[in-house]
C-alpha cells in the first residue's frame, strides 16, 4: 500500500512537470523571445479569428504596421545589443499605448504588427498618431532621435489575411516614401 502511495505521488509530481514544461513550450511557440510580444504565428492566428468574427458579427477591425526608421544604421552605428534594447522598449511603449482588447506582435526585424479590435478608420488614426507622438517624446537613450513609419486599414468583408497585410504593408510604404516617422492608411470602401 504505501508503496503504491509513493507510485501515485511520483506520477502526479510527473503529471504537474509535464504540464508545467507544455505551458512553457507553448508560451515560446506564440511569444516573440526578444520583445515577449505574439509571434508572427500568433499573430497569423488573431488576425484569422477577426476575419471570421467581421464576417460571422459585422465587427470591425483594423490593423496597423509599424517600423523602426533607419533601423539598420542604429545596429552597424551602436551594435545589435542596442538595436535588441530599442526594440524591447518599443515593445513596451507599444503595449502601454493600446488598448486591453488589441493584440502587439512582432512580425520580424524590426516590424511590430497591432490588431485593434472593434475599430473604425477614426479610431485606426487616433491609435497611430498616439503611438507616433509616443515615440517621438520617448528618449530611448541614443544620441539620434528613433521614429517608426506606420502603415494601417480596415478589414473588409471581402478581405482575407493576405490581402489585410497587403494593404498595411502597402500603407507603410507610402509612410516611408512621404519620409518617415508618420502614418499612412489604405482604406478600401465596403463592397
Amino acid at each position: 500500500m504505501f508503496l503504491v502511495a509513493i507510485l501515485n505521488l511520483e506520477k502526479s509530481s510527473n503529471e504537474a512537470y509535464l504540464e508545467k514544461r507544455t505551458k512553457e513550450l507553448e508560451e515560446l511557440y506564440r511569444k516573440d523571445a526578444l520583445t515577449g510580444l505574439w509571434n508572427r504565428y500568433r499573430i497569423e492566428e488573431f488576425l484569422h479569428l477577426e476575419l471570421e468574427r467581421l464576417k460571422r458579427d459585422h465587427m470591425p477591425f483594423g490593423v496597423l504596421f509599424i517600423d523602426i526608421d533607419d533601423f539598420k544604421i542604429i545596429n552597424d552605428t551602436h551594435g545589435h545589443l542596442e538595436g535588441d534594447r530599442i526594440l524591447c522598449e518599443l515593445s513596451e511603449l507599444i503595449l502601454h499605448n493600446v488598448r486591453e482588447i488589441d493584440v502587439a506582435g512582432r512580425r520580424g526585424g524590426e516590424e511590430f504588427i497591432i490588431i485593434s479590435s472593434n475599430t473604425n478608420q477614426d479610431n485606426i488614426r487616433v491609435i497611430a498618431n498616439k503611438l507616433l507622438s509616443e515615440v517621438r517624446k520617448n528618449d530611448f537613450g541614443l544620441p539620434e532621435k528613433v521614429t517608426i513609419s506606420i502603415g494601417g486599414t480596415i478589414g473588409q468583408h471581402d478581405d482575407t489575411e493576405l490581402s489585410i497585410i497587403n494593404k498595411a504593408d502597402q500603407a507603410l510604404y507610402e509612410s516611408k516614401y512621404c519620409g518617415k516617422n508618420t502614418a499612412s492608411f489604405e482604406f478600401t470602401k465596403p463592397r
